[in-house]
C-alpha cells in the first residue's frame, strides 16, 4: 500500500472511523529489523500494540483551526514528518506533510516578494 500509494504512513481508524494510530514505512522497517513478525498474516492490531507503547504514545494531529505557528512547532517538537488533520471527534479530516507546509510557505514567500517587486516598479514609475 505504501508503494502504490507513494505515501510513506497510513492513518489506523476504529469502527467509528476516529484517529487510533498510525502505520508508517518506519514501523515495517522496525519489524523487519528487530525480526518481530516472520508471520505475514500477524493482524496491524498486534504488531501495531508490540511496536508503539500505547501508555506513553501520543499522536501527532492537529485541527483546521490550529495556527501556524503551532502546527510548525508541533513539527520540530515532535519530530515527525507529518501531521493527521482531525476533527473535535478524531475523525480524519487529512494529512499535513512537512512537504505540503514547505510548499505554502515557499509559494507565499514567493508570491510576496513578487507582488512586492510588482508594486515597487509601479511605484518608481
Amino acid at each position: 500500500m505504501f508503494q502504490n500509494l507513494r505515501v510513506s504512513a497510513l492513518p489506523v481508524v476504529d469502527k467509528s472511523k476516529r484517529l487510533k494510530d498510525v502505520y508508517s514505512k518506519f514501523d515495517v522497517m522496525h519489524l523487519a529489523a528487530t525480526r518481530t513478525y516472520t508471520n505475514l498474516d500477524t493482524p496491524l492490531e498486534l504488531a501495531l500494540n508490540t511496536i508503539h507503547d500505547k501508555e506513553t504514545r501520543q499522536l501527532a494531529t492537529c485541527k483546521k483551526s490550529d495556527q501556524l505557528f503551532e502546527i510548525m512547532d508541533r513539527f520540530v517538537t515532535r519530530e515527525v514528518h507529518r501531521l493527521i488533520v482531525v476533527d473535535d471527534d478524531y475523525h480524519i479530516v487529512g494529512v499535513l506533510s512537512m512537504s505540503d507546509l514547505m510548499k505554502f510557505l515557499v509559494t507565499t514567500f514567493e508570491g510576496e516578494l513578487s507582488r512586492r517587486t510588482c508594486n515597487e516598479k509601479n511605484f518608481h514609475y
